[in-house]
């Protein structure tokens, strides 16, 4: 496994409170824990990663293989939904847009490193970032995304920009 590295966020989502059961469930306490134990950090987690130093690898492409091979090695667990908090830009021996613009990244040269992902649906919350990474983060950035994940045959793909 080349792209898994240590999390720096490993959640479930909780439930919210806003679907709570009247009868035997505290909307309050749901939405405290929900706010405490799980948005707040996750918030603080993406401030931390917006403003953080360039990392010496950023294998997303690799760490989706890597979930992908983790999901096939027990047929009783299935990906659903893979939320991806990312600034997007794939940084590798194999592929690295610091080296090569996305545009310029030739598919059939990668093709082999695109995951099987099942169907899954995909959301995506795009990290924008300043100075030399903002040149990277173009028009080309999405539509390169968006080709992977078509091939890796995901069910849906939705991408919101973050800041």
């Amino acid at each position: 496994m080349e792209g898994l590295s240590e999390p720096i966020f490993d959640k479930c989502k909780p439930r919210d409170g806003s679907e709570a059961n009247v009868v035997y469930e505290n909307d309050g306490m749901m939405k405290k824990a929900f706010t405490e134990q799980f948005s707040s950090v996750l918030s603080n987690v993406a401030d931390k990663l917006i403003s953080a130093e360039n990392a010496p690898k950023s294998p997303l492409m690799e760490s989706l293989q890597d979930l992908a091979a983790i999901a096939s090695l027990d047929e009783q667990v299935k990906l659903h939904k893979v939320v991806l908090i990312s600034d997007l830009i794939q940084h590798s021996d194999r592929v690295s847009f610091y080296k090569t613009r996305p545009k310029n990244v030739k598919f059939d040269t990668i093709s082999s490193s695109v995951p099987d992902l099942f169907g899954v649906d995909i959301q995506i919350y795009w990290l924008l970032r300043r100075e030399k990474e903002g040149g990277i983060q173009n028009e080309a950035l999405i539509p390169w995304w968006e080709r992977i994940f078509e091939e890796a045959g995901v069910g849906e793909l939705k991408i919101m920009k973050v800041r």
